[in-house]
């Protein structure tokens, strides 16, 4: 029983229990051993992730914020389900690739603000990331402040708040 646990635990990545209670209960066993790795995208760090992904296995995602959704584009081209949709949603895209449980996300960032958000996310600073990305600090600012009205963010604190929930 432990063992059967434990490889369960490396097939569903995520911080949050009730989130692999909640997969574990929904798909069969022999699905998540065998045929595919779940990613919490809200709940797991970007680093942690990466490392334990097996390639010979699918890689489905779970979002359930536009910020969350932006972390899949690392992994490749990988499904994003909305955590918010329903069961039958989630069964009908395991069963059938059915892509109405797919998350659209409602917020559309350029590259260069991908980019930026990466290595904010990362803990760089400005004028760390305007020396990598040959650009002057202040148009750092600038696509900080471009991202942060897309996302909603009222200040720095928030924007802040919303990344270190995210990584």
């Amino acid at each position: 029983m432990e063992n059967n646990k434990l490889s369960i635990a490396k097939s569903v990545l995520s911080n949050n229990q009730f989130f692999i209670i909640g997969i574990k209960n929904l798909l069969s066993k022999e699905l998540l051993n065998d045929y595919y790795t779940i990613l919490d995208l809200d709940n797991i760090p970007h680093t942690e992730g990466k490392k334990m992904i097996k390639k010979d296995k699918e890689i489905i995602a779970f979002a359930s914020n536009d910020l969350s959704s932006l972390k899949a584009e690392s992994f490749g081209s990988i499904p994003v389900l909305d955590k918010r949709c329903s069961v039958k949603n989630i069964l009908s895209y395991f069963m059938l690739k059915n892509q109405s449980g797919i998350y659209h996300a409602t917020i559309v960032l350029t590259k260069r603000e991908r980019e930026i958000l990466y290595w904010l996310r990362k803990g760089i600073s400005h004028d760390e990331i305007s020396n990598k990305l040959n650009i002057k600090s202040k148009t750092i600012y600038t696509y900080r402040r471009n991202i942060m009205k897309k996302l909603g963010c009222e200040n720095r604190i928030d924007f802040q708040k919303q990344l270190l929930r995210t990584q």
